[in-house]
């Protein structure tokens, strides 16, 4: 198999969150003689017991401060909201009762209710100051009926009335205080995308599928005007300060203001080169500020449209806000980081470090002294907006799995897997257990801190790592013991993969491939043809020719005995993803990131097959296109995923397309048994689904306690799969489709 390091990689946001994806591949399996060999899978309990956890168990999604700024709110993946004292960091309250992930959650203006919105369908109004729920509207959705469910949620400045978007297409008026339907706006012949009320509460403003944009009276809910109609569907939109203009997010990426009172077109941000996600007026309604995937913020003049400044990042700027007196700029980066711009002029006041991902929202206090930030790595965090010094951190102590791989003969499966204590300090731990038994067998010794990904050898009871430092090791599985130390390495490390029989180590950097002997951690051969940084290098079956992918749009093949290139693949029109062999060595499956597919004869190096597997953009998930590709161990079936949340399974022979497997929501893995028969995909609803093959018929829904499931696999010969959601991994019977167990890592 092939480890992808992915750190260097650049990832882009993906819609909601920063999709991390997790390489799960087949390692080689663990030598019979030195674990049990047996097939039986029994009714076994962890020996490990899940630690007590008072933070949330996944991404916060958002974290805001209530009107006297002494408790913060946030929402999570987890399922729950969480009310938190400023002051002391203490737990107030977890708010429970949604079975998906919260989206949203918003203080009511007095601070004595709190609005959830989830993924489960509803939307919930909760006693801020014992924590229970008072009203629920919308329910767990109906695929036959969507109509039941409400999508989002947010009350107006009074805190009297609720504005929901919901499934069926409309937007609804709510009172609080019995939770009676006031007014609807909308119909299903034309879905709302988003709903906002203005700052008095007296108007509504909605943008709907077809480009629309319309305003309405909020207190007899009729229609005041309707513009736009820009055949692109509207993200986006919101009132200024006043409620005398809206401005708008449409996919076609460009920002557009109106005016209110007579639905005209007013200004045009052009500007950006990749979707944008955020736009807002500040306090004053002299600038606007847009964020983008194209890695900027943009701060534009409201009156004219001029751009002011472009705010350069180093990853996807998902939101931002401005101050209450309009000096300061915080926006929030993909990367994990906060910057503090300074509004006049322009400059960079302070970047704020400390969250491990991406970073969902940003808030300031009313006096601007403080900004509270929420990241998918399960904190919020509070800083000083003067010194851009941490102050403290909610939610610290959680537990979350990495990265995970199998053994190919599905005895047992390493997980690396991260832990915050209680002081923030951070934890990585590598641990390999027995599927068969769900025991743990070792965990590896020493500093872990800085690795990224690691792999399983077949018949030698090694693990392959490699780390941020540049570093490849070599440990003893048994005793948990560094063997080897690959030296010689100049870049960063992109991937790492043993060959079948453990003896050689492949590796990618910079513009090279090296093969390396794992007895005495020699370097043997250096691959040069490439002319970019190479991202993958892996070993065919019979560890004969070495496959390697580049930054240079090309595919090579090599002579793993003397280095020399046997094929040059090229005219990709984007870079390739990855690549592989099937277990013949006959074929090699390459997709790039434009969203094909391209299958090659590996000995005349001329392609077969091209299968469109989809170049979707979509405005929930902008950035995803096509994210996996494989071959089953025939070679017969390719299966794919793309953007639009759905798989494909392909003929590798014909490229006839089978089927397509839909999805509720954002898919984060796919996978096919060794016998072709049987698919298992798994989205961030926290569900895995297995599905025939053959016949493309969902066949059982796999459904843990957790949520945000990152990835689902085949176990050895296909008759269990394993999954991993944010409480951990999980074991299921393919045939009944039943739970056996969940282990729980050691803390």
């Amino acid at each position: 198999m092939i480890i992808l390091s992915g750190f260097k990689t650049k990832v882009k946001w993906f819609g909601f969150a920063l999709l991390i994806l997790f390489q799960i591949e087949k390692s080689q399996s663990i030598h019979a003689q030195k674990l049990p060999a047996s097939n039986k899978i029994e009714n076994v309990k962890s020996e490990y017991e899940p630690g007590i956890q008072i933070g949330h168990s996944s991404g916060i999604n958002s974290a805001s401060f209530d009107y006297s700024g002494t408790r913060i709110l946030t929402c999570s993946s987890d399922g729950t909201a969480k009310i938190w004292e400023v002051s002391t960091g203490k737990l107030l309250h977890t708010l429970s009762g949604h079975t998906n992930r919260v989206e949203s959650a918003f203080f009511k203006n007095d601070g004595t209710q709190v609005l959830t919105s989830s993924l489960d369908g509803t939307t919930r109004l909760w006693d801020a100051r014992n924590g229970k729920e008072i009203y629920s509207w919308g329910k767990i959705p109906n695929p036959n009926i969507p109509d039941d469910a409400v999508i989002e949620g947010t009350f107006d400045v009074k805190g009297t009335s609720i504005l929901t978007r919901c499934a069926d297409g409309t937007s609804r008026i709510w009172d609080v205080k019995d939770g009676r339907l006031i007014q609807t706006f909308g119909n299903h012949l034309n879905p709302v995308i988003s709903t906002s009320f203005d700052k008095t509460g007296t108007l509504v403003v909605t943008s709907h599928l077809d480009g629309t944009i319309n305003v309405w009276n909020a207190i007899n809910g009729g229609l005041i005007h309707s513009f736009g109609k820009e055949n692109n569907p509207v993200t986006l939109a919101s009132f200024d300060e006043r409620s005398q203009r809206v401005i708008t997010i449409s996919e076609d990426l460009i920002p557009r203001i109106w005016d209110v009172s007579s639905g005209q077109l007013l200004l045009t941000l052009e500007g950006h080169s990749d979707q944008v996600f955020y736009a807002s007026f500040d306090k004053k309604n002299k600038f606007v500020l847009t964020c983008s995937a194209d890695s900027t913020a943009r701060l534009w003049n409201a009156s004219t449209g001029n751009l002011i400044y472009t705010l350069k990042h180093k990853d996807v700027v998902k939101t931002g806000c401005f101050d209450e007196d309009s000096e300061k700029l915080v926006v929030a980066c993909a990367d994990g980081t906060i910057r503090v711009w300074d509004v006049a002029t322009g400059n960079l006041k302070h970047t704020l470090r400390g969250h491990r991902d991406a970073v969902r929202s940003v808030c300031l206090n009313e006096s601007g002294t403080v900004i509270l930030t929420a990241s998918d790595d399960g904190t919020s965090k509070l800083w000083e907006a003067a010194t851009g010094n941490l102050i403290s951190t909610f939610g610290a102590h959680r537990k979350w799995i990495n990265f995970a791989t199998a053994s190919e003969r599905g005895n047992c499966m390493l997980f690396i897997s991260d832990e915050n204590d209680d002081h923030q300090h951070l934890k990585r731990m590598v641990s390999i257990w027995n599927i068969s038994t769900g025991k743990l067998i070792n965990t590896l010794k020493g500093d872990m801190s800085l690795l990224v990904s690691a792999s399983l050898n077949e018949d030698e009871n090694k693990v392959l790592t490699i780390s941020s430092n540049r570093k490849v090791q070599i440990w003893d599985m048994l005793s948990g013991k560094l063997i080897q130390t690959l030296k010689g390495n100049i870049d960063w490390i992109n991937s790492a993969s043993f060959n079948r029989n453990g003896s050689l180590v492949v590796t990618s950097s910079d513009s090279t491939a090296k093969i390396w002997n794992v007895k005495t951690g020699k370097l043997i051969l250096t691959l040069f043809g490439h002319t970019d940084e190479v991202k993958s290098a892996g070993f065919d079956w019979s560890d004969k020719r070495v496959l390697t992918t580049s930054e240079d749009f090309t595919v090579n093949i090599w002579d793993a005995s003397n280095g020399r290139i046997i094929h040059t693949l090229e005219g990709f029109p984007e870079v390739i993803h990855s690549a592989s062999f099937d277990k013949s060595g006959k074929r090699v499956l390459a997709y790039s990131y434009d969203g094909t597919v391209s299958i090659w004869d590996s000995k005349t190096g001329q392609i077969i097959q091209l299968l469109d597997a989809g170049s979707f953009w979509i405005y929930h998930n902008p950035s995803m296109r096509i994210k996996a590709s494989f071959f089953d161990e025939s070679g017969n079936m390719v299966v794919t995923i793309s953007g639009d949340e759905t798989v494909k399974i392909w003929n590798a022979t014909s490229g006839n397309l089978l089927h397509t497997l839909k999805h509720p929501d954002i898919l984060t893995s796919a996978n096919i048994n060794i016998s072709g028969t049987r698919v298992i995909t798994s989205t961030t609803d926290g569900s895995a689904y297995l599905w025939d093959a053959i016949t493309g018929n969902l066949i059982h829904k796999l459904e843990g306690k957790g949520f945000s499931l990152r990835y689902s696999n085949f176990i050895g010969s296909g008759n269990q799969v394993m999954t991993c959601d944010d409480l951990g991994p999980c074991l299921w019977d393919v045939k009944s489709g039943k739970l056996i167990y969940r282990l729980y890592l050691p803390l």
